[in-house]
């Protein structure tokens, strides 16, 4: 049967996130070099995090739902805890790597096949706040924001671009709203996008 680990908050106290990645160290040099090499010749992609896809791993989807339409006081609490992981994640990144990257890279599946799974309000309740964060803070090490959102997510992108997104991966067009033509219209030159290639038909086959 599948499980989650925090279906009831009676296991809270056994939930633990790993620690972040060291700030020095052979590794991190070794890592730091052979990025150095990969960028003589492509553009380079670091870190990945998940706010809203994570925390959707750790309860049943519905609880999740209801935990954010309710501002469940424990349920925020683990998000604000998991977003200090993953900023700080990306952040040891960015400075281990010394300006070497280009993008960072997260990911959230805001849409479904049909249109958004929360709503524009929800976004700006709970999540707005912490990319702006992470979005001003890739900015200020000198690289570009990339988020990647599966689904029918148009409702979110001027919001994201507002907060400072970058690049949005990668563009699913499964409805009219979804068009990429659409979407550049709607978003203005503030946006660039990768790919418009639906992962459903098109490349699955």
């Amino acid at each position: 049967p599948v499980e989650w680990p925090l279906e009831h908050w009676s296991s809270l106290d056994a939930y633990q996130l790993p620690p972040a990645p060291p700030e020095a160290g052979p590794d991190v040099d070794l890592a730091r070099q052979r990025v150095a090499k990969e960028r003589e010749t492509y553009y380079t992609l670091g870190g990945f995090g998940q706010l809203f896809e994570l925390l959707r791993a750790l309860r049943p989807f519905e609880k999740v739902l209801m935990d954010l339409v309710d501002d469940n006081p424990v349920y925020l609490e683990i998000m604000q805890a998991r977003f200090e992981f993953f900023y700080e994640t990306q952040r040891r990144t960015l400075e281990a790597a010394g300006g070497l990257i280009d993008f960072c890279h997260a990911g959230d599946d805001f849409g479904n096949q049909r249109g958004p799974m929360i709503s524009p309000s929800i976004f700006d309740r709970h999540f707005a706040s912490k990319y702006r964060c992470y979005f001003d803070m890739v900015h200020a090490h000198n690289a570009r924001t990339m988020l990647h959102m599966c689904g029918c997510c148009e409702a979110f992108l001027p919001r994201l671009v507002d907060l400072g997104l970058d690049v949005y991966d990668v563009v699913q067009p499964t409805t009219p709203s979804m068009d990429i033509a659409v979407l550049a219209r709607n978003c203005g030159e503030g946006l660039t996008f990768c790919g418009s290639v639906c992962v459903q038909t098109t490349l699955a086959w």
